[in-house]
């Protein structure tokens, strides 16, 4: 996502360059004023993308005491299938919480994406705003 947006970014402002390679060259206040707004949001947008690649402790794993319960001689020469519904509680846990911070992540990853082609298209304005001054 970064990337992407990275060689937009150079390729607008080096065609902007090109056009206004005059030293006393002074962007129309549109084009300032919606350069300032695509600023926003590419911090906003790569703000989100960080949080998405975040070390999270969201994530469940099996505690420990419920899977050395789980050894304890009654599931294991008691009923079978005692043994097999306490070990799938314990994944069922593990993928309810893996589910929810998933789905926190593609929220925010959704987030960043719509900003980023917001930004996109605010700076592709403030240049073809320049360009035609």
């Amino acid at each position: 996502m970064i990337t992407t947006s990275g060689v937009l970014v150079s390729l607008l402002f080096g065609l902007a360059a090109v056009v206004t390679g005059a030293d006393a060259f002074e962007a129309p206040t549109p084009a300032r004023v919606l350069l300032v707004i695509a600023l926003v949001l590419f911090v906003v947008a790569a703000v989100l993308g960080i949080l998405v690649n975040a070390p999270t402790d969201r994530y469940q794993e099996a505690d420990t005491r419920d899977l050395r319960r789980l050894t304890d001689a009654r599931y294991w020469e008691g009923r079978g299938p005692i043994g097999s519904r306490r070990a799938g509680e314990v994944r069922i846990r593990m993928l309810e919480a893996a589910r929810v911070t998933n789905h926190t992540k593609a929220l925010l990853l959704l987030g960043a994406t719509i900003a980023e082609i917001a930004a996109v298209g605010v700076l592709a304005g403030a240049v073809a705003d320049i360009l035609l001054a």
